[in-house]
Formats: C-alpha cells, sequence, structure tokens
C-alpha cells in the first residue's frame, strides 16, 4: 500500500499535533479562523486540510500562525495548576534566585526527539512508546516580561473514547447492536505532554501547570507531578539548593468561597457543598450539581435550600466566563472533596484551567484567581 503523500507534508505534522491536543470543534473553529476546510472529525479533516494548506500562497504564515497557536495551547490548554510561593525568602535571596533563573535561560539544553520537532508534538506511538518510561525532559526556557518560562517534555498514556463503525462487525454482531444507536471503543493512546514551571517575578510564585485532560486519573496526575518537580530539581539552578516545593502549595480554600459568594462574576456550572441547619446537616458530595448555562448560585432549588440552612460550606466549585475567541468559555475549578473541608489544616492546593485556547484567554483566568485569592 503507498503512503498518502501528505502524510510527510509539514502542515500534516502541525496538524496532527493539534488534533492529539485539541478536541474537535473549537480546532474546527481555529482551522476555520485560518480559512481551512474541514471535515466531520479530526481524521478526515486532517487530508483535506493539508492539502489546501500546501497550495495555499500564504503557506508560510500560515504555518507560523499555526505553530503560534499550537504552542499558546501547549502553554494554557486543560492544565491542573498549582502555586509555591517564596515564604521566608529575604529580599536578598529572591534577587540572588531571580539572577540564577534568568543565567539558566542562556544554557545550552541537549537535542532530544522532542527538541528535534518543538513547537509540534512527536506523534509516531512506536516513538512515544520508547520515550514512555524516561524522565520529563527540558525542551525550552525562554523568558518573558514576567519571568522565565521552563517547558519539560514527556509521553503519558490516556484512554480514548473512540466511535466505531459498523461495519467492522459481521452481519450477525450487528444484528445483535441493531437497538443501539451509537457505538463507542476505548482504546489506549500514548501522547507527548507539555507541563511548565514559570517562575514568576512579578507575582513572586512558581506556577506548575501540568498537561492534564478530563478525566485523567489523579494517581496518574500525582506521578506526573513528582516526577516534574525531581526534573526541577534536577537543573540545579539555585546556588543555596533551595527548591520551590519544599513548601506546601498555596490554599485555594478562600478563593472558592469567594468565587461563591460574589454573584454576577461568571457562571457557577459545578458545585459542592455542605449544609447544616441547628439540627441537622448534610451535603451533596454523593453528586455534585453540574448545570450547563445555569449560574447555580442562582438556580431556585439551591437558593430556596440555602435560605432555610444556617451554614453552608463550599468544596467544590466550577466557574466558567465568556470568551470572545472560539466556541469555548474558559473555565476554572477549584476541586476538593468533604473529606477536605474537615482536615486540618484545611487545604485545597490545586485548580484545573480548562478550555483555554490563547494565553489572553488564561490571563483571564489568572486575573480572577489573583483578585479573589488571599
Amino acid at each position: 500500500m503507498t503512503t498518502p503523500e501528505y502524510l510527510d507534508d509539514p502542515f500534516y505534522h502541525a496538524l496532527k499535533s493539534m488534533s492529539q491536543r485539541m478536541d474537535y470543534l473549537p480546532g474546527k473553529y481555529l482551522l476555520q479562523s485560518y480559512a481551512l476546510p474541514t471535515s466531520v472529525g479530526w481524521e478526515s479533516t486532517l487530508q483535506r486540510a493539508v492539502v489546501a494548506a500546501r497550495t495555499r500562497p500564504d503557506r508560510e504564515k500560515l504555518y507560523t500562525n499555526l505553530a503560534t497557536s499550537f504552542q499558546q495551547h501547549t502553554l494554557v490548554g486543560e492544565k491542573a495548576v498549582l502555586y509555591y510561593g517564596f515564604a521566608g525568602l529575604s529580599e536578598e535571596t529572591k534577587q540572588i534566585h531571580k539572577r540564577a533563573v534568568y543565567k539558566k535561560v542562556g544554557d545550552h539544553i541537549p537535542l532530544s526527539q522532542f527538541s528535534a520537532v518543538f513547537p509540534f508534538a512527536v506523534h509516531d506511538q512506536e516513538t512515544l512508546r520508547s520515550l514512555e518510561n524516561t524522565p520529563p525532559t527540558l525542551t525550552i526556557c525562554y523568558p518573558e516580561a514576567n519571568g522565565v518560562f521552563f517547558l519539560f517534555s514527556s509521553v503519558r498514556s490516556f484512554n480514548e473514547r473512540v466511535p466505531l463503525d459498523r461495519t467492522l462487525f459481521d452481519d450477525d454482531d450487528q444484528a445483535k447492536l441493531a437497538d443501539y444507536s451509537e457505538l463507542i471503543g476505548v482504546r489506549s493512546i500514548r501522547r507527548q505532554c507539555y507541563d511548565y514551571i514559570i517562575y514568576d517575578t512579578d507575582r513572586e510564585l512558581v506556577e506548575v501547570r501540568i498537561d492534564c485532560p478530563d478525566g485523567m486519573p489523579s494517581v496518574q496526575k500525582q506521578t506526573a507531578l513528582q516526577k516534574l518537580q525531581a526534573a526541577f530539581k534536577d537543573l540545579n539552578i539555585f546556588p543555596d539548593g533551595w527548591s520551590p516545593f519544599g513548601t506546601t502549595p498555596h490554599n485555594f480554600h478562600s478563593l472558592m468561597e469567594r468565587l461563591y459568594k460574589t454573584s454576577g462574576e461568571g457562571t457557577v456550572f459545578q458545585l459542592g457543598f455542605t449544609a447544616s441547619t441547628e439540627k441537622t446537616s448534610s451535603n451533596n458530595g454523593a453528586s455534585l450539581l453540574r448545570r450547563k448555562n445555569v449560574d447555580l448560585r442562582r438556580d431556585e432549588f439551591h437558593v430556596g435550600g440555602k435560605n432555610n440552612v444556617k451554614d453552608l460550606s463550599v468544596y467544590t466549585i466550577g466557574v466558567e466566563w465568556k470568551s470572545d475567541f472560539g466556541i469555548n468559555n474558559p473555565t476554572l475549578i477549584v476541586p476538593g472533596s468533604v473529606r477536605m473541608l474537615y482536615s486540618s489544616p484545611v487545604i485545597f492546593p490545586e485548580l484545573y484551567i480548562r478550555n483555554c485556547m490563547t494565553i489572553a484567554q488564561y490571563a483571564l483566568i489568572t486575573a480572577k484567581i489573583d483578585k479573589y485569592f488571599e
């Protein structure tokens, strides 16, 4: 069988990388914004878009635009986020650390299979298989106005839900499946992940952003965090051996409470809480409240119950804000559980920032965090 010519095209590698990171609908909107044709789903869209892109008179500019869009998504798309502060450090020590971090920008970074294709991804499954058990690899380190960004690449396995074509089944099996309108299979797939550590000199914190698609198991996420922290520590940046990860991450409990109490600040689409009266208490821990396009702070059932309780404590909140770009609205989730409310101390250490396609969308979420976080 002859390999289709478009598989060796740089545009194919660019768009294939995008298809592995982005849900199809926002990806489709992005391609259409660049006047590229789309189809039904990523697989059929890839061929059409590649063929169209390679014949465009502005193909060099188009390629640059695709690279920029993809790199932005690696920085802001589907992240689990933790903040670590500079507590206990003197101003002199902070300046020493700042100089050490910026000095690292000038260091040579060894070529790797990740950096060889940067900003796009390694997507050959055999190559990904060979890289799956290697530690996170520093791929690029670059300065911005607010600090220094360290990108680490690694490979993780995910379960992917895939629609199945009925013609794959023989006649007898198709007859047995006749009552089902849709057939879904689950397959394991390896993907390159982009995890960032940002030494933010403006906000005086270290921000950790881990690729965390919806449904990623907590054990896998925790393992990724531990490996990332170890890889950053192995860079030996700070002359005094300091590590930002020797401290407790920021506690977002107050952020969650303030977002819940601030009516009109975004739309609350997800909510977990406990409520108590003088004599009884209850919680909705068995099933979080989830409703799209309805602000749960103003939901009649929730408000009616809230008015009859003495105390209400939030342990999970998801807030969505309107965006002028694309079909997705950026969202902020403070995840947690009832048990975390009754732990000592009460700590909610992480955030999920989802549905961001651009740095501007992510900056909107960051501004909300800074506004309501104490």
